[in-house]
């Protein structure tokens, strides 16, 4: 058996037992030794002498003397860095391994100590003096570094919590969670910051002093409930109120001592440091939903989603024309990305318009107005004359097209834009325009909300443009062109209503690209985009499928 010399120990803190003591100290850092109350430091420094000189225990144990030390630990034989597991000489298998490859070579222990018998617990005669019973079987494995800490580390690991509300810990220098705590608290000891109440932060007792301490405590002897408690009491659990100034700011050594402001050099004085001060934010539009007394948020007239769903539910904003819950997202159709990703997975398809979306009004106003003109001196040789008196709106419809139709479309009016550089002329994107076109309808598809299905007969040619967008080569028109009018009622001369009987006519509010235009003729001229019959566009031809796209559907009477 080698003797106790061979055996290193390393000091650990008597305050938390988790980390190693500082060379030639009892703590690992200062903040576990300011946690040990100067009763506790005075009767260790005189203890000191006491335990440096260990424990006699042979007489008890009938074995070899050995100095105990006080809140020592033994390391590892092998790698002689970390402490060994329970009442073995290893940290890990790892070190036990490598001690049974290599022998005892590394180490300054003898090998009979250690045998294969016994390699869960070992046989060092010297250690685990104070118990002589047999070891467990089952050795413990958690490290020193594992433990669970003890009572009073736990609470010393506390963090200081918030003086309003006790439930969240406080943020930084400040005496509060948050800003809401904060200014709740101000508000019930009339604007003024509240003082920290018997806070064990040294800089709260001390250099966050107030200036004057008995007008403060006189200012704020009636302190609402949140105030009668010190940090670590539970929540609903007060102290005892404050009756004197001296016990709601209990005296404490100052660093220095300065005149100010009429304080004498003989009276400590604690600076105050400044509450942080938030940026204060620029009072928004209130939230137009009457009763709602928060701040609209930016860019909105609501102060968030519950308030733009009742929106819609009031008839304030228009709703979003596939999930019909929330408002539209400015002028788009759509609240959301979302929505309108999923209605473009199922396109093509039909959307109602409410009669109370602004784009109804809209859609039926360039109906009504252009529903009388373009008859000059060849219109009415054309198509005749349109009925008398506007007719009757029933129901307007979104045509959601698929998005191989969109892009072709929207690849050819950059093409055109590019050559004509109609935007620099202060016009749309390749001349874009807004046309009537009518056409022939067999089904009865729009004549209900609840009836926006189409159909799959191809002699309906009012579902075969919405499913693939028009086809020149299904044209019956000279020069295989696709016809519009910037009249309602020269387009209504094209219209067919539906075989089975159905009230309603049909008719498309295109998007078609102009670029550039040539008046004169149906024919298509080189150089040119379109062709129109007139200066007034009674009749506007493109050759192009990518030229034109279904946009709105029309149904009337």
């Amino acid at each position: 058996m080698s003797s106790g010399d061979d055996i290193e120990y390393e000091t650990m803190c008597q305050t938390c037992t988790v980390r190693p003591a500082y060379r030639g100290y009892r703590h690992c850092s200062k903040t576990c030794a300011e946690k040990v109350p100067r009763s506790d430091r005075q009767r260790r420094i005189m203890d000191e002498d006491d335990d440096e000189q260990g424990v006699d225990i042979s007489a008890r144990m009938g074995r070899l003397s050995v100095k105990a030390p006080s809140a020592k630990v033994r390391l590892c034989i092998v790698c002689k860095e970390t402490p060994a597991v329970g009442a073995q000489m290893f940290c890990s298998k790892a070190c036990k391994t490598d001690h049974s490859r290599k022998g005892s070579s590394r180490v300054a222990v003898s090998s009979n100590q250690y045998s294969e018998e016994e390699e869960d617990y070992g046989s060092y005669e010297q250690e685990d003096t104070r118990d002589r019973r047999r070891p467990d079987p089952r050795p413990a494995r958690k490290r020193t570094s594992d433990r669970e800490p003890s009572a009073s580390t736990a609470l010393a690991r506390r963090p200081p919590m918030c003086m309003y509300c006790r439930r969240n810990p406080k943020v930084g220098d400040s005496a509060f969670c948050g800003r809401r705590c904060m200014q709740d608290a101000m508000a019930e000891l009339g604007g003024r910051p509240a003082p920290s109440s018997g806070s064990r932060n040294r800089r709260d007792t001390q250099s966050y002093q107030y200036q004057n301490n008995s007008q403060i405590f006189a200012d704020s002897v009636q302190s609402p409930d949140w105030y009668q408690g010190g940090y670590g009491a539970p929540y609903g659990q007060a102290y005892p109120g404050y009756n004197q100034p001296q016990q709601a700011y209990p005296p404490a050594q100052p660093a220095y001592q300065v005149p100010h402001q009429g304080y004498p050099a003989s009276q400590p004085y604690y600076p105050q440091m400044p509450w942080p001060a938030y940026p204060s934010q620029p009072a928004g539009p209130p939230c137009a939903i009457a009763g709602c007394k928060a701040v609209a948020f930016t860019g909105s007239k609501y102060c968030g989603q519950a308030c733009r769903k009742e929106a819609v539910t009031k008839g304030l904003e228009p709703a979003c024309l596939f999930c019909k819950v929330n408002p539209k997202n400015f002028r788009k159709h759509f609240c959301s990305r979302d929505c309108g990703t999923k209605a473009e997975n199922q396109a093509p398809m039909l959307l109602d318009v409410p009669a109370t979306d602004p784009k109804f009004a809209d859609i039926v106003k360039q109906f009504n107005d252009t529903w009388k003109g373009g008859y000059g001196t060849r219109g009415t040789a054309l198509v005749g004359a349109p009925p008398p008196g506007n007719p009757t709106i029933k129901r307007v419809c979104k045509v959601v097209n698929t998005k191989a139709v969109e892009t072709r479309y929207q690849a050819y009016r950059k093409q055109v834009e590019a050559t004509g550089n109609f935007a620099a002329q202060g016009k749309p994107e390749g001349n874009e325009m807004r046309r009537w076109h009518g056409t022939q309808r067999v089904c009865t598809v729009g004549d209900t909300a609840a009836n926006l299905t189409l159909c799959t007969n191809p002699a309906c040619r009012l579902c075969c443009i919405i499913r693939v967008s028009f086809q020149t080569a299904n044209s019956v028109s000279q020069a295989n062109g696709i016809y519009t009018s910037a009249f309602s009622g020269v387009s209504n001369g094209y219209t067919r209503a539906a075989t089975a009987g159905s009230p309603h006519k049909a008719m498309f509010l295109t998007r078609i690209v102009v670029g550039k235009r040539h008046v004169g003729g149906y024919l298509p001229v080189a150089g040119t985009d379109s062709t129109a019959i007139d200066n007034m566009d009674s009749e506007l031809i493109v050759f192009k499928n990518d030229a034109i796209l279904p946009s709105w559907l029309v149904l009337y009477s």
